[in-house]
């Protein structure tokens, strides 16, 4: 016996006792961006800004889309958005989003989505990883994207897109196989940039 003489007299107050805990700390989570004088949408207790995603009327791009022109229709240059109880920093301002990518990018790592790298190894990409993981596979990235280099990428998705268009205007009149031709048109624009950069591999 813990606090009466009925067992199950204490398991139910034990039991009410944690879920209040766990409502007030969930309560305490939904205004951590009101404690920090950031605005952003009223989050709903449970579901936070995702109530229509979690209803089945809106992806959750769109409900970061909506979040994000509203606020940015009242000229805000960022907000606070929450997922269930998580919270989401989200900028809208160009020049703070260049900041976090280019100037501060090793203090905004963490990006809150998932990966496994086991079992989904498709996952593991720079956008899902965190942490060392992720500034080890940017550091070996970001060679490959220096300002000359994604000129001479640009310049080579022109080129392939000149025979795209021309395949698209012949099958005007008729449907299309679109994942057929996009997939054919990535290996033409991933083989010419691997002949550009000479990569070849000897199997």
């Amino acid at each position: 016996m813990l606090f009466t003489n009925s067992i199950k007299a204490d398991f139910l107050g034990v039991f009410a006792a944690f879920l209040a805990i766990l409502v007030v700390w969930h309560i305490w989570a939904l205004n951590y961006w009101k404690r920090k004088g950031i605005l952003g949408p009223k989050p709903v207790f449970l579901f936070g800004n995702m109530r229509d995603f979690f209803l089945g009327s809106k992806s959750i791009g769109e409900c970061f889309r909506d979040a994000y022109f509203e606020y940015k229709a009242q000229g805000k240059r960022y907000l606070g958005f929450f997922i269930t109880g998580q919270a989401h920093f989200v900028p809208i301002d160009l020049e703070l989003v260049k900041s976090i990518l280019q100037t501060d990018f090793p203090n905004f790592h963490s990006h809150g989505t998932y990966y496994n790298e086991e079992d989904d190894p498709l996952s593991s990409t720079i956008f899902n990883l965190d942490g060392p993981k992720w500034k080890n596979v940017r550091v070996k990235l970001t060679p490959t994207f220096t300002s000359g280099k994604i000129k001479m990428m640009h310049q080579t998705l022109l080129d392939c897109s000149y025979g795209l268009k021309d395949l698209f205007a012949e099958s005007e009149n008729g449907p299309i196989e679109i994942k057929e031709i996009m997939a054919r048109f990535t290996t033409d624009v991933i083989g010419e940039l691997l002949l550009m950069e000479n990569l070849f591999y000897t199997i």
